[in-house]
């Protein structure tokens, strides 16, 4: 997920920088996309406890989504004034997704190490 981020913050600066994207850049922007359905699907085969699927699924909704903001077009190395809006709003919801995320892991994995949890 967080290389998926990575991967679309710099295609934005890429782009605010008046660069239009590559094939490589698409193709790591969607290899880094396939990764988090990996990691998503390794955590379901590993725990069905939603106390840690829910912020994952969340953390990784709020990253993919990234890619759902119309972006159009760039003047003097910024978007729309919504479009730069929208693109702060859904940075800000992706990184407090995955601070929940990463919460809801540390809580997991020290029920775990004391053994509270058996799925």
């Amino acid at each position: 997920m967080i290389t998926y981020r990575e991967q679309y913050w710099l295609s934005i600066a890429d782009l605010r920088e008046g660069r239009s994207q590559s094939r490589e850049d698409r193709v790591a922007l969607y290899r880094a996309r396939s990764e988090v359905t990996r990691a998503i699907d390794r955590l379901a085969l590993a725990t069905a406890d939603p106390a840690l699927r829910t912020p994952a699924s969340a953390a990784v909704w709020s990253a993919i989504e990234l890619a759902d903001i119309p972006l159009g077009p760039v003047t003097d190395g910024r978007f729309a004034d919504e479009v730069e809006a929208a693109l702060a709003e859904r940075r800000e919801r992706s990184r407090n997704a995955h601070t929940v995320l990463r919460n809801a892991a540390t809580v997991y994995i020290q029920q775990l190490s004391r053994g509270a949890r058996r799925d």
